[in-house]
């Protein structure tokens, strides 16, 4: 009774952090793909079906990101110098304006500069290895929980 309480709740939060996903799709920077994936995620713990999407999903996404950021060096300057200059834009906007809706686009700038210097580079292969072992390491916690 335990595991399928604990199996019926993984997967209603797997679904609903998909369902979200194009809500927020529209929003500057990544908008919901991340949503997308960790709802793929959860869905994967009980579901081979979302497993085999999740692991599609991160395979075309890497060749989609090396289409983006090529290693050659002078695009991977101009990539880490538009993450600059967003994140002098956003620091710009909250300096001097006091709009809600420019508050967000800084936010927005943010995010999107964060991005742009994580994935160039390799930054974000480098990454993945700590990420995936934090993962390992939470989704053992809640096994341990229920």
């Amino acid at each position: 009774m335990k595991k399928r309480i604990k199996r019926y709740l993984t997967d209603l939060a797997g679904i609903s952090l998909i369902i979200a996903a194009p809500l927020l799709g529209w929003l500057p920077g990544p908008g919901g793909i991340p949503l997308f994936i960790a709802g793929l995620a959860l869905l994967a713990i009980n579901n081979k079906w979302a497993e085999d999407i999740l692991l599609y999903v991160k395979d075309k996404g890497e060749n989609f990101a090396k289409i983006i950021f090529p290693s050659n060096t002078k695009y991977q300057l101009l990539h880490d110098i538009l993450a600059v200059f967003l994140l002098l834009g956003a620091i710009l906007i909250f300096t001097f304006t006091g709009g809600l809706i420019l508050k967000a686009i800084g936010l927005s700038l943010i995010v999107l500069s964060v991005t742009e210097f994580i994935y160039n580079r390799d930054r974000i292969y480098k990454m993945k290895r700590v990420i995936i072992s934090i993962r390992k390491n939470i989704i053992a916690f809640f096994k341990r929980m229920f």
